[in-house]
């Protein structure tokens, strides 16, 4: 789960949605997940967020 801080990162203008600008400097951004995320992914069905945001950022 994303801290509140982490999502401020993203969503710079604080809008609620993320731009292209936004996700174009999300794609230079090498994301880096503390070792609790990195734990509980492995238990999770789902892949951090901001991983998954960028991953889907590159098929746009």
């Amino acid at each position: 789960m994303l801290s509140y801080s982490e999502l401020k990162e993203v969503d710079r203008d604080l809008s609620g949605t993320i731009d292209q600008n936004e996700l174009l400097a999300l794609r230079s951004q090498k994301i880096k997940p503390s070792t609790a995320e990195k734990l509980m992914e492995i238990f999770t069905t789902h892949p951090n967020m901001l991983k998954r945001i960028k991953r889907l950022s590159t098929l746009v």
